[in-house]
């Protein structure tokens, strides 16, 4: 199936509709952790979005936010102080695929 999408993707015109994301996606295929630690999914809402010509499908996910100092449990090397550390896995039971993305959000206090 993967390639399939991937085939979908290339082949993409300026107005196109490209859907990647999944048609559901539920909680336990989601891994989610800011600065190292797993944090409690409350809802997953599927959106529509538009960039560079196109429409395209994802998800927003929202999470709470664990207390403050939890830092301390990271690595040094992936500490950047003053941010914080969001890790997203996706493992898709619907199309067997595996994904992550990770990014540093300055902290607002």
């Amino acid at each position: 199936m993967g390639s399939r999408r991937f085939e979908r993707i290339t082949e993409v015109e300026e107005g196109d509709t490209v859907d990647v994301a999944p048609e559901i996606l539920s909680p336990k295929e989601l891994e989610i952790k800011i600065n190292g630690k797993c944090v409690k999914i409350v809802s997953i809402k599927k959106v529509t979005e538009y960039a560079r010509g196109n429409v395209l499908f994802g998800y927003d996910v929202q999470v709470i936010k664990p207390n403050k100092g939890i830092q301390e449990s990271m690595k040094d090397s992936e500490k950047v102080p003053g941010f914080d550390k969001i890790s997203i896995i996706l493992n898709s039971i619907e199309t067997k695929e595996m994904g992550k993305g990770e990014a540093f959000f300055k902290r607002t206090e």
